[in-house]
């Protein structure tokens, strides 16, 4: 009995280049959005969060992708302990930076009215 194998998806109509491993991140803009892509190295392990679904496009199969409600798509090559260290830090700097900006503002209001 023959195995069955998948087909392989046609790369050439897609305007897709490739990108050389030595480069390993390229960047471009589209208007107000922000495009980063990545070489991965084979055998190398992703991190991939978001919502999984039962997608009747790709023949059933479950689909990691942006949900509806949950919109967090994420895909990295850090792990999800690094990643969310990232988050703290950005959270609390965003917290002391905004209430720092919360109290200066509210002192030159008080004095300026004072």
């Amino acid at each position: 009995m023959e195995k069955k194998t998948k087909s392989k998806i046609d790369f050439s109509r897609l305007n897709i280049t490739e990108i050389d491993p030595k480069i390993k991140i390229r960047f471009a803009t589209t208007g107000d959005k922000r495009f980063y892509e990545y070489y991965l190295e084979p055998n190398e392990h992703i991190y991939v969060m978001g919502t999984a679904v039962n997608d009747i496009k790709y023949k059933n199969n479950v689909v990691i992708k942006k949900g509806e409600n949950e919109k967090t798509f994420l895909i990295s090559n850090k792990s999800e302990e690094v990643l969310l260290k990232s988050f703290k830090k950005r959270m609390l700097t965003s917290f002391i930076f905004g209430g720092s900006a919360i109290l200066g503002g509210s002192y030159l209001l008080l004095t300026l009215v004072l």
